[in-house]
């Protein structure tokens, strides 16, 4: 029988609950394959690289000619959603939520958007 508060894992034979690292079943004698481990699969990885890299990007993004659109964009819709009755995040937003936001900046009504009603 299994050990209480230990990982179980059911014999898929017999189904009895057998310890997570059984390699017979105890009830009915199933042996259990074991995937062999295989220490080469390990790549290199090198950590310092990889935070220049994003320290890079991160400059990069703080850098661009469009870096004040984005933030005032973000700001706007921020606004935007905090004046909404249900006032969403922007991480908690709908799909519906973005697609009002994006009728309401298209006060001139140049634009021509997707069905919604495909989406919802």
């Amino acid at each position: 029988m299994a050990k209480l508060f230990l990982p179980s894992v059911r014999c898929p034979n017999c189904s009895y609950a057998n310890d997570s690292t059984f390699y017979f079943c105890q009830m009915c004698g199933y042996g259990r394959r074991r995937a062999p481990t295989n220490n080469n699969s390990y790549t290199n990885v090198n950590l310092e690289m990889l935070e220049n890299r994003l320290k890079q990007l991160a400059l990069f993004d703080q850098a661009t000619k469009y870096a004040k659109q984005k933030h005032s964009l973000q700001r706007e819709l921020e606004r935007f959603f905090a004046s909404l009755p249900s006032s969403p995040t922007v991480m908690m937003a709908t799909l519906r939520d973005i697609c009002r936001f994006l009728v309401y900046k298209d006060k001139s009504g140049k634009h021509k958007f997707i069905r919604m009603d495909v989406f919802i």
